[in-house]
């Protein structure tokens, strides 16, 4: 916990970082407090916890209507009705699913049971399909990009042999489909993956670097 409070200085420390440490401190508290105290604590807890459940739960049963302007609607409304923003996806075996957001194509992944890899550059959450996908297999396929906000084709175009956007609404949020068509691997790996390889693969030289997938994959030299 004392590193990770280092950490909060330099970088966001997420909660369910944390969380898995927190049973240790239950296990200490057994050692400090009385009988007595533990038991009060335990009843606190209870309480505590009904609060959260009940609360949770109202959050939970209030219609996602009342969210319409909330920025994170579209979020929210794939969250909650993925299968009605899946059936809007080209069916058909001819596109590969792509979002632009690691966190989407997860999602839509896990909801469709559909492969679905990260168009572009994404975060760096994103470096874990550089795993997963190889855009060298995917030269001349056809790529559908889900996104939650308006596209600029001009973001697209130089990667498709030609590009066509859709809308659709779900629960009253649009949403946006870019279907590419005729995958071009050398521009993508020109322009997409040397700025990857460059931000988030730039190794310092003094330290000891084994063979690379990323690099083996489409820098070999």
């Amino acid at each position: 916990m004392a590193i990770f409070a280092l950490l909060s200085f330099k970088k966001i420390v997420g909660l369910h970082w944390t969380l898995s440490f927190y049973p240790f401190i239950y296990i200490l508290a057994f050692g400090f407090l009385s009988i007595d105290e533990i038991a009060k604590s335990i009843r606190f807890m209870i309480f505590f916890m009904l609060a959260h459940i009940v609360l949770i739960a109202a959050l939970l049963s209030l219609p996602v209507s009342l969210l319409e302007r909330n920025k994170n609607y579209a979020t929210i409304v794939f969250g909650v009705y993925p299968q009605e923003v899946i059936a809007h996806m080209p069916q058909s075996d001819d596109f590969i699913w792509a979002s632009t957001s690691y966190a989407n194509a997860a999602l839509l992944e896990y909801h469709s049971n559909r492969r679905t890899i990260v168009f572009g550059k994404g975060s760096y959450h994103a470096r874990e399909d550089d795993r997963l996908t190889d855009f060298r297999k995917l030269d001349g396929k056809n790529i559908a990009t889900l996104l939650r906000r308006a596209p600029d084709e001009k973001l697209y175009t130089p990667f498709f042999g030609s590009v066509a956007t859709k809308t659709f609404v779900v629960r009253n949020q649009t949403f946006y489909v870019v279907e590419g068509y005729g995958f071009r691997y050398n521009e993508y790996r020109d322009n997409v993956l040397t700025d990857i390889r460059d931000q988030y693969y730039n190794l310092p030289s003094f330290l000891p670097c084994d063979r690379c997938y990323f690099f083996d994959r489409y820098f070999p030299k």
